[in-house]
């Protein structure tokens, strides 16, 4: 399964996930992008989930 990381995560969740194909914005080198342009990659790159948890988890602080 291939995740990708929003940029507010802790990128140490990255490392939780070891045993999934886990990208964080800055490893694919698409940090600042705005949405549209990055909902086209994430189509592009077929991720199986790309959320940022602070919307799924809007009090928890990960």
């Amino acid at each position: 399964m291939k995740l990708l990381l929003d940029e507010q995560i802790d990128v140490r969740l990255k490392t939780a996930l070891a045993e999934l194909d886990v990208y964080t914005l800055v490893d694919m080198c698409w940090q600042g992008l705005e949405d549209g342009v990055l909902s086209e990659r994430i189509n592009e790159g077929a991720f199986a989930f790309s959320s940022p948890l602070t919307k799924i988890y809007p009090f928890s602080r990960i």
